[in-house]
């Protein structure tokens, strides 16, 4: 039978019209529900199943209601089975029915929220800058910060920053990157700034296809720094080649609000991380305070000199009264990192890692920020939750692991280390001698 008498027969089944009428309902009822959900005040990860069931439930009965249009007829009696009038109808069925199969197949895989346990690695490379002297530091702020917002959706892995850098400033060669970094995406950037604009462009890139998957140019004051990269974040895991799923809008909207609302604030803190990058940590640690004291609640900035003041007590042969002092310190800026953000994973990671070396006990009075648990595998759970491609955690943890003699676990959770910074610089960073405690 003809590919037109197919057509006619659908047409004469209503089966075109109960397709329609199931997408439109099925798109407009899901997309309530899936806000219904994003505003519950259930866990990330049950919002993200019960997501991922909801859009393939609706897209799998798809081809159900098109095989009953088939099938059936609704009458004003009831429902009648459909009697074939033309020749070959058994074909025509099969036909029909492998169609919508592969069709409805096609659409889950593509559109559904439920990764199917595939996680994408990507990796933002250093951000090349033109433009006004003096400003150097926003081209690998920029890609920094992307590195630092991407590490926290649970669809992507994405190596430490310090690796990247690492592997990058050995290699230009896309593949080789790659293969090094174990990734199968490269974010490839650049930032131009003049005349108070600022222009970041941003390439996605697959070094296996060697092609582009998707690139944009961002435009903006330069004051507005961070909401020009909000934009270009929200851009990114947009593509489709990323595919973050309609599920992570909650936690998208989380790790995207503006860290700080002072702009020189902001400019401080991305000179103390390229201190901290370039091993210049008591400068880092300078500019890490500068910046709370421009902004009291910027929690990232606390986050950053409290690791600051515990990695002198691990680097240097300090007395041990300075080392109390330095712990001290390292506590109240956690706990002010805690306060003003209780679900930054940064300062969760250091408050289990104070805990374990007795930092609260120098800091009487100070009680934790509310619901903040002090059990160590609690803790490091709740910041993988919400922060899952962090490297400094997983070695944190197998440090801590193996000072309480759970090799294996310390074995295993090195291994994950290891995969995010491959170039080790993490651990050569952390190699310090252990404080005595006692």
């Amino acid at each position: 039978m003809s590919r037109i008498s197919l057509l006619e027969e659908l047409r004469r089944r209503e089966v075109l019209k109960t397709a329609g009428l199931y997408a439109g309902g099925a798109w407009l009822l899901t997309q309530i529900l899936l806000a219904v959900l994003d505003r519950s005040p259930l866990e990330e990860t049950t919002r993200a199943l019960a997501g991922c069931i909801l859009v393939s439930a609706f897209i799998g009965g798809f081809p159900i209601a098109v095989l009953l249009a088939w099938f059936f007829d609704l009458t004003r009696t009831g429902v009648a089975r459909e009697r074939p009038t033309a020749r070959g109808h058994l074909a025509l069925s099969l036909a029909a029915m492998i169609v919508v199969v592969i069709g409805t197949g096609t659409v889950l895989w593509k559109f559904s929220p439920c990764t199917f346990g595939k996680v994408l690695g990507i990796a933002v490379l250093p951000c090349s800058y033109y433009g006004e002297q003096g400003f150097e530091q926003q081209g690998p702020g920029v890609a920094r910060e992307l590195n630092y917002r991407l590490s926290h959706l649970t669809e992507l892995r994405v190596p430490a920053w310090s690796s990247t850098v690492a592997v990058s400033a050995g290699t230009a060669n896309p593949a080789k990157l790659v293969e090094i970094l174990g990734v199968e995406r490269l974010v490839e950037c650049s930032v131009r700034r003049a005349q108070e604009r600022l222009t970041i462009n941003l390439q996605l890139y697959d070094p296996r296809d060697d092609r582009n998957l998707w690139s944009k140019d961002y435009e903006g004051q330069t004051a507005d720094e961070l909401l020009l990269i909000a934009d270009v974040f929200r851009g990114l895991i947009g593509a489709d080649a990323i595919k973050v799923g309609t599920h992570a809008r909650g936690r998208v909207e989380r790790v995207n609000r503006p860290p700080t609302a002072s702009a020189e604030a902001w400019s401080t803190y991305q000179l103390a991380c390229n201190s901290e990058d370039a091993g210049a940590y008591e400068l880092a640690l300078d500019s890490y305070r500068k910046a709370t004291l421009l902004d009291s609640r910027f929690a990232r900035a606390h986050a950053g000199a409290a690791r600051m003041h515990w990695q002198a007590t691990l680097r240097d042969a300090l007395p041990a009264g300075m080392g109390r002092a330095r712990l001290h310190a390292a506590w109240t800026h956690a706990q002010l990192a805690l306060r003003a953000e209780p679900d930054l994973a940064d300062a969760l990671a250091l408050r289990r890692v104070l805990l374990a070396v007795g930092a609260e006990d120098t800091a009487p009075g100070k009680d934790p920020p509310s619901r903040l648990t002090t059990d160590p595998d609690e803790l490091h759970e709740r910041v993988l939750a919400l922060r899952p491609s962090f490297a400094e955690e997983y070695l944190w943890w197998s440090q801590w692991l193996a000072r309480q003699g759970r090799q294996s676990e310390a074995d295993e959770a090195l291994t994950e280390a290891r995969k995010l910074d491959p170039a080790g610089t993490l651990e050569h960073r952390y190699e310090f001698k252990e404080r005595p405690t006692g």
